[in-house]
């Protein structure tokens, strides 16, 4: 073809790219430290499940949409040798040549090699007929479905012009050069010889412009893609898998624990962010998923966590030099998010179960609760009576401790403290102790646990309240407190 022209084709489109990247990653580099790069072999079965594998994908509720995402994925994954390829061509005659003849002598004196290449070949018509199809159907899903979790945009629009775009040069490009070779019917190309028919009937110069046009348009449209995909949601494409690899070990819903001998009060600024949790916000795809059965989206509170993800990863990109440079940066609440934004949230994790690629939302709004908490004092006033409730009477409500096994009425209950062997004890917490409606399912509890014949006891009046929901309301200290109190009472009692 022309190196010259490919060469300045990929000089001009990688600089570009390699400058936004740069500072995209430079953002990320200054934000804080985090070890994700633990249980590799763990690491590396998510990625093969989620990632590769599309596993949420394809849940029920969203599985035509699913499939016809992993439909694109996949034409993404395979055609990128395909990519290679072509650039291959546009620098030297004699791949041009060999890649695009299957006639060619160098394929008859290597038989393994042909049948590799034919496979793929065939692969490569298959997966990029998916996508034209995957591409048609969100057009469809947008214009005619539009779901309420989908955002209207251009952008989309645009980039599944530019997936259309790819494939439908690609099936030219190819046709031309089986009309070229005088090729009726390829069967390892079906689509690409179907596209042939269509030329065919054109002046030969006709269609050897139409295949040189439909190369060089290919090889301009990626790199145009390339170059919008740090610039909107589909940077998913770039960081998505990464953002897998580095999931979350630990249990689901899980909090990670506060150092606060080492002042670890909190987020303030997008640089006392983890890098995984920047990672975060550079992967979100916008689909929505985590708002379609979000309590606190479905009741109307000022929350979504997919806006709560652009909004940071906009400020973020429109602030990425001082974040790199240490310069002095205002508080996340109130430059990027608003407080209620943040206090919305009920932590109950629907976001992160429905998250395709693994985003972990609620961590990083605990550390920013933390921040407000801990350090501002600054919280809504129905989290200060929790925070009193737990301090004087062990339970958020505040009612009276000496009320904490009322719950029981006429059962008789084993109490640990009062001596015996038992095997298991019955943490009944405060919402079984105290909420009218748990009050039911604690006694339903006991009845089965003496109908199994466990050996069992409970705490009395002598439990405590676990501090959970002050975590989850960002007071670290008084969960600690509350938790050291529980373990140390347990532990003195032998309980196992």
């Amino acid at each position: 073809m022309s190196p010259l022209i490919a060469s300045l084709l990929l000089l001009v489109g990688v600089y570009f790219f390699g400058v936004t990247l740069y500072g995209r990653f430079k953002a990320l580099a200054a934000m804080k430290g985090e070890n994700r790069f633990d249980a590799i072999g763990e690491r590396i079965v998510a990625l093969l499940r989620y990632g590769l594998g599309q596993k949420r994908m394809v849940d029920p509720e969203e599985r035509t949409p699913g499939v016809m995402h992993v439909l694109i994925f996949a034409a993404f994954m395979v055609l990128a040798l395909r990519t290679v390829m072509l650039f291959a061509m546009s620098f030297s005659q004699a791949a041009l040549d060999v890649l695009g003849d299957p006639t060619h002598w160098f394929w008859q004196e290597n038989p393994i090699l042909k049948w590799a290449y034919f496979g793929y070949l065939l692969a490569k018509d298959a997966v990029a007929a998916g996508a034209l199809l995957g591409s048609a159907y969100f057009v469809y899903f947008r214009l005619k479905v539009r779901p309420v979790r989908l955002t209207t945009s251009w952008e989309a629009y645009l980039i599944l012009g530019f997936i259309s775009g790819l494939m439908i040069t690609e099936f030219i490009f190819g046709a031309a050069h089986l009309v070229h070779a005088g090729i009726n019917f390829f069967p390892w190309e079906p689509l690409t010889s179907l596209t042939a028919y269509l030329l065919k009937p054109l002046p030969e110069s006709v269609v050897a412009g139409l295949g040189i046009a439909a190369f060089w348009a290919h090889l301009t449209l990626i790199l145009l893609f390339l170059n919008f995909l740090p610039l909107g949601k589909h940077f998913h494409v770039i960081t998505g898998l990464p953002n897998v690899f580095f999931k979350k070990l630990a249990p689901s819903g899980q909090l990670p624990t506060a150092n606060l001998e080492k002042e670890e009060f909190g987020t303030q600024t997008v640089r006392d962010l983890t890098w995984k949790q920047g990672l975060d916000l550079y992967s979100c795809t916008e689909c929505g998923r985590c708002q379609t059965h979000c309590p606190t989206y479905l009741t109307g509170k000022p929350l979504t966590h997919k806006q709560v993800n652009q909004d940071l990863k906009h400020w973020v990109w429109d602030h990425q030099t001082p974040i790199a440079e240490g310069a002095e940066l205002p508080a996340i609440i109130g430059s990027a998010l608003k407080a209620e934004t943040v206090w919305a949230c009920t932590t109950c994790g629907w976001c992160e179960t429905a998250c395709p690629v693994l985003i972990e939302n609620i961590p990083r709004l605990i550390d920013m609760r933390r921040f407000k908490v801990q350090v501002e004092a600054d919280f809504p006033p129905e989290a200060q009576r929790v925070f009193e409730g737990m301090e004087r009477q062990g339970n958020p409500w505040g009612i009276a401790q000496d009320k904490r096994d009322e719950w029981a009425g006429d059962l008789s209950l084993p109490q640990w403290t009062e001596g015996g062997k038992y095997e298991y004890l019955f943490f009944v917490g405060c919402a079984g102790s105290y909420d009218e409606r748990q009050k039911k399912v604690s006694r339903s509890l006991i009845k089965i646990l003496n109908q199994a014949k466990v050996s069992f006891a409970t705490l009395g009046k002598a439990e405590m309240c676990n501090g959970d929901s002050a975590r989850r309301l960002g007071n670290e200290y008084l969960y600690q407190s509350l938790a050291k109190t529980n373990v140390e009472s347990w532990n003195a009692l032998n309980v196992k």
